[in-house]
């Protein structure tokens, strides 16, 4: 069995990066990998040979699309920047048994693939396409945020790839759930959850005795940090900490600055470096992911290899792997009371919440990226058998 595995982004890099990178060493790990397409690559442990850049020219290349795209009226520039490396990534197809592509940047390349007897596999890290934009759709007019974030050439493109590929891997059975509802036939998605590095988090000693709550990923409505902000105005706890960790989007920077401007026990700190999260995972007390959508992010695999307590909702992929007392708890989207008693329950019950902690770790022992791989591989077998 020989694979290609595609990505419109910096493999090895942060984010779907991080993902592409390690299904892509798994295959490889595997002895199953003709090559692997990307926008352009940081370091990886992956024979250069089998590593093909598409995007002349880099990182710069993908940042001007996305902008050029922006300047046209593109909320993000994704779909233009995602069309421009399919044309591209789909003349590097050659002779292979699977083909697996991520979602809005593969339909030329799945076509060229399929020409060639290749099975197609498109890799859809979020959400339905339509419930995607249902979703943030109604939280952006909830939150009176001007612009689309789901743009209409997406959802064109993205339903004509359900429709041409031969499987669709997602992530979480949250994903699954919402391809079903969308009338997608159940034996065409399959559920491949993500993993973590066990080699880098794992639990460490806290170095001080404050309640801090941890959020990392972005900064953004889609992520529930309206709610989260809500949830510690209502607790009113003066012998805690709020750490916000990531890339503040623009519709959160008026609500952000007023929140932070009255409370000074929240913490905005940007951006940090993957190689930097373990330790701030480890300065923390609970972990809080209260996202509206999502496919599995990858900080709940993290944080709970930890040992920490996770708070999230059931449109993280979270469900999975927790249940309520062991690892953390699931609490319904757009609820900032549930989400404030949770961690005041948390805050007022140490014991309980290193107890919760110790159990986190047994939660993802089974979702390490090597696990990854190996259920990646399981799932070219069984639909090719």
């Amino acid at each position: 069995m020989r694979c290609i595995y595609s990505i419109g982004a910096c493999l090895g890099g942060v984010g779907v990066g991080t993902t592409g990178y390690h299904s892509a060493k798994g295959i490889h790990d595997h002895g199953r990998l003709e090559r692997v397409l990307c926008a352009y690559h940081d370091q990886v442990e992956i024979p250069e040979d089998v590593v093909f850049d598409v995007l002349p020219g880099g990182g710069i290349t993908d940042k001007l699309l996305m902008r050029s795209a922006m300047l046209f009226g593109s909320p993000n520039g994704y779909a233009f920047k995602g069309g421009v490396y399919d044309r591209l990534a789909s003349r590097k197809i050659v002779d292979c048994d699977v083909f697996h592509g991520w979602s809005l940047q593969s339909l030329h390349s799945m076509r060229s693939a399929r020409e060639r007897g290749a099975l197609a596999v498109l890799e859809r890290p979020n959400s339905h396409i339509l419930t995607q934009k249902r979703i943030l759709d109604e939280e952006f007019r909830r939150w009176d945020v001007k612009g689309r974030h789901v743009e209409d050439a997406e959802v064109s493109r993205g339903l004509i790839e359900y429709e041409e590929a031969d499987v669709i891997s997602v992530p979480s059975e949250f994903v699954r759930q919402s391809f079903i509802e969308e009338g997608v036939s159940k034996s065409k998605v399959h559920v491949t959850p993500y993993g973590y590095d066990s080699d880098v988090f794992s639990p460490g000693e806290k170095a001080d005795d404050t309640f801090r709550v941890l959020f990392a990923g972005h900064i953004s409505c889609r992520k529930g940090v309206p709610y989260l902000l809500e949830a510690w105005e209502r607790l009113g706890l003066e012998d805690a900490e709020l750490v916000l960790v990531g890339k503040v989007f623009p519709e959160m920077r008026e609500m952000l600055g007023e929140y932070t401007g009255r409370f000074d026990n929240i913490t905005v700190k940007g951006m940090v470096p993957s190689s930097q999260m373990v330790a701030e995972y480890r300065k923390a007390s609970v972990f809080a992911l209260p996202t509206l959508e999502e496919g599995f992010a990858l900080v709940l695999f993290e944080a709970l290899a930890c040992g920490l307590p996770v708070i999230t909702t059931p449109n993280s992929g979270g469900a999975d792997i927790i249940d309520d007392g062991s690892g953390g708890f699931i609490v319904p989207v757009r609820d900032a009371e549930s989400l404030a008693d949770r961690i005041k329950y948390l805050h007022e019950n140490p014991d309980e919440a290193g107890s919760i902690g110790s159990s986190a770790v047994e939660c993802v022992r089974d979702y390490t990226w090597k696990r990854y791989g190996e259920r990646l591989i399981g799932l070219y077998e069984r639909v090719l058998a």
